[in-house]
């Protein structure tokens, strides 16, 4: 009998947790777990950390959920809770996004009960499981997922529009004659398709454009390579503030910081 009794209370306990969980879901559809981790990272949303970063990373620093914000000039108008991590679209989100509205257009024989169309960027904050959903679908045994038939199309057109604008900056910065080895990098700084990474800090980078004479800075169109750079202010930013003082550290001169390096000031003006 007593045994009877403690099984009846662990089944009520349960349910009260799961009832309680799938409540607490349902208020905060956008709290920390992998599901929306995936989500968070395959569409390369900027965030207020300056880089993706795990939902474990974020949890064990006390973040809870993420609130979806549609600019950067937003996130930096509004002040947020201190549990939230901030996230907002970037060239890559957007680009993904045509990138689907492509593939419903020019697969209609395909059945899609996920999404409407035209899926918008609100599907991305508030339908993003459906997003999810649509982009891992299979179609049959063998078949290959709609994400890597859209992604690779999509990094393709992302890495044309970033390497436009370094062939951009790449020209200023050799036509000013500044000795770009006292940075630690060599021209052309490029962006790889295959790495998915510069083959320089954009902070060094962004010192030597700092350098640059003010009348070609306004010339110069690098909204995406801006947004990149102030990501990786960010980055060292949070690291600093979560991790301890990481100036100069090994891990910076893994960035590519040249050891001794303490030039990285000047292109914090343009923050």
């Amino acid at each position: 009998m007593k045994q009877a009794f403690v099984a009846v209370i662990l089944v009520l306990c349960g349910v009260i947790l799961y009832v309680s969980l799938a409540s607490e879901n349902e208020e905060n559809p956008n709290k920390l777990s992998p599901e929306l981790d995936r989500h968070f990272a395959s569409m390369w949303f900027h965030n207020h950390s300056g880089m993706y970063r795990c939902d474990f990373t974020f949890r064990i620093q006390g973040y809870t959920h993420i609130i979806f914000v549609r600019s950067e000039d937003e996130f930096l108008a509004i002040d947020f809770p201190d549990d939230a991590v901030v996230a907002w679209p970037s060239l890559y989100t957007y680009l993904m996004i045509d990138g689907i509205n492509s593939f419903i257009r020019e697969n209609e024989e395909y059945d899609n009960t996920l999404l409407e169309y035209p899926v918008t960027m609100e599907d991305m904050f508030d339908n993003w499981k459906n997003v999810q959903s649509f982009l891992s679908e299979m179609r049959g045994a063998g078949t290959t997922s709609r994400f890597n038939r859209i992604a690779p199309s999509v990094r393709e057109e992302y890495s044309r529009i970033i390497n436009a604008e370094l062939e951009m900056l790449n020209e200023a910065i050799e036509a000013s004659n500044i000795d770009v080895s006292l940075y630690g990098f060599e021209l052309p700084v490029t962006w790889g398709i295959s790495r998915l990474g510069f083959s320089a800090n954009l902070i060094l980078v962004f010192e030597v454009y700092a350098q640059l004479d003010e009348d070609v800075r306004k010339q110069l169109e690098l909204p995406n390579l801006y947004a990149r750079f102030r990501d990786t202010r960010r980055m060292l930013d949070w690291d600093d503030e979560n991790f301890g003082n990481t100036t100069l550290t090994p891990r910076d001169q893994a960035f590519g910081f040249p050891e001794n390096y303490t030039g990285r000031i000047r292109a914090w003006e343009f923050w």
